[in-house]
């Protein structure tokens, strides 16, 4: 495979899981592909009712951190 072809390409993935009738961002995955960054997802949040990603641009502004509370 060469490095040249659009299969192997990384993209930025927007991840929201559902829960119930509301979807909530859980963060920003690298990956090939849409299901590629859902499954890293799960693999580290845990499984919900269901979910999707969106492809955000490379030159797009990384997502605000959430900061805990003292």
């Amino acid at each position: 495979m060469s490095c040249e072809d659009d299969d192997f390409r990384l993209r930025r993935w927007l991840v929201s899981f559902a829960s119930g009738r509301e979807w909530y961002p859980v963060g920003e995955f690298v990956a090939l592909d849409a299901q590629a960054a859902i499954d890293r997802a799960v693999e580290v949040l845990g499984a919900a009712s269901d979910y999707r990603a969106e492809e955000i641009p490379w030159d797009a502004a990384p997502l605000p951190a959430l900061k805990p509370r003292n």
